[in-house]
């Protein structure tokens, strides 16, 4: 028999956040706020080798960066945005 745990845990918004990615596809999670895609930086820069695309019925790419949602994006190399 398996028995499910569910742990509930309360954080307050998170306003910025680094994540890590690797060469190639990625898929990232959004923050608390709207996130301006233009405002993304990377570390090393010059890691962005696609748009932002969210999935609305098909992929598009994504000005924004909405809470709740997911997106993929492409990395030209290991680092973080």
């Amino acid at each position: 028999m398996t028995i499910a745990t569910i742990n509930n845990i309360s954080v307050g918004p998170i306003n910025s956040y680094e994540i890590s990615v690797v060469a190639g596809w990625n898929m990232v999670v959004s923050i608390s706020d709207d996130v301006d895609t233009s405002t993304i930086t990377s570390n090393p820069g010059g890691l962005k080798a696609s748009a932002w695309f969210g999935f609305s019925g098909s992929y598009t790419p994504s000005p924004l960066i909405e809470p709740g949602k997911a997106y993929w994006v492409k990395s030209y190399g290991t680092g973080k945005f």
